[in-house]
């Protein structure tokens, strides 16, 4: 009618705008299929999908410079490894050497003076080394690097407990190289008595003043008048050894005293039973006397000196033993 209102219709679909529309972007619906001579729609056919036989395809094998830089890293890390390993080999090598060397000393000075290191024991207030123990995988415990350790830290316990015992042991000479041998241990006859008689130790003669030193470590026994022994100094080494120093002209050491090695005690003098200027010196065991040429023998082994000249016929005996029935020279 006239009244009426007139309502555009939408374009129809692939066609043009209709009239008095803007002209707009495509649809976006789906493809429209090309046709073919026969007029009608046919889907686009799939990709051939083709197999390669034979080699793999080639890949870039070049590494990355991150990648080349911790490669590098690596083989660094891995040849200081080894270096470090060699040497840790090469110098536990010469600890095992070395430690074996000296525990082979020790037993060798011990059996000239007839001890074994399993029999001594170490003096009083020694205690055994708290010997640092180190773990090791399982893995590594049979291994020659653990094999080597072992040897190593029980030659250090041997050495530590021998060390103790020899230190304690009379074998430094107690006077200066300076010094003449003037009568030797054994029988001999008596220069004042004039009779057959033992003297149980080594006469050193030198001036009077001369420095007399302890032969081991220990403690002073007895500082005082000894009869024939002049002023007399007894040095207790454990393990029933005494050291005794006779015939002195001062002694600067007291009873009960603690001594060491090489420490002044006295000076040599001609006091008591004596006929000229001399160290009377003696090493007993259990109260018998024995040779102390064998003591100092072993100690000149040890230090690798000659300070001695004289022999050692006969070893300590440190078991079974009595005081000698001999009657013994006072020129002691």
């Amino acid at each position: 009618g006239g009244g009426g209102v007139t309502v555009p219709l939408p374009p129809p679909r692939g066609g043009a705008p209709g009239r008095g529309e803007p002209p707009g972007p495509p649809s976006l619906g789906a493809p429209t299929p090309p046709k073919t001579n026969r007029g009608s729609y046919e889907a686009e056919p799939p990709p051939v999908q083709v197999a390669q036989l034979g080699a793999p395809p080639t890949v870039d094998s070049g590494l990355s410079p991150i990648q080349a830089e911790m490669e590098a890293y690596i083989e660094r890390l891995d040849t200081a490894l080894t270096r470090a390993e060699r040497t840790q080999e090469g110098a536990l090598t010469i600890m095992v050497r070395l430690s074996e060397a000296r525990v082979s000393g020790f037993k060798v000075a011990l059996q000239e003076i007839g001890m074994s290191p399993e029999e001594a024991q170490p003096p009083k207030g020694r205690v055994e080394p708290a010997i640092p123990f180190i773990v090791l995988p399982i893995s590594e415990q049979n291994t020659p690097f653990a094999l080597k350790i072992g040897q190593v830290r029980q030659n250090f316990g041997l050495m530590h407990r021998m060390r103790f015992i020899i230190e304690a042991l009379p074998i430094l000479k107690p006077t200066p190289d300076e010094v003449r041998f003037s009568s030797p241990f054994g029988f001999r006859f008596h220069p004042i008595h004039k009779i057959q008689r033992l003297h149980a130790g080594i006469d050193m003669a030198a001036p009077i003043g001369t420095p007399i030193r302890a032969a081991g470590s220990g403690v002073v026994l007895s500082a005082g008048w000894g009869g024939g022994y002049g002023n007399l100094i007894q040095i207790d080494h454990g393990n029933g050894l005494v050291t005794r120093y006779a015939h002195l002209s001062q002694m600067d050491v007291a009873t009960g005293q603690p001594v060491s090695t090489g420490m002044a005690i006295g000076k040599m003098g001609t006091t008591g039973a004596s006929t000229g200027s001399h160290l009377h010196f003696e090493t007993r065991i259990h109260g018998a006397p024995t040779n102390p040429a064998c003591f100092m023998l072993a100690g000149d082994r040890i230090r690798g000196r000659h300070t001695v000249p004289l022999t050692c016929d006969q070893r300590p005996v440190w078991r079974n033993l009595s005081k000698s029935d001999e009657e013994e020279d006072d020129d002691s």
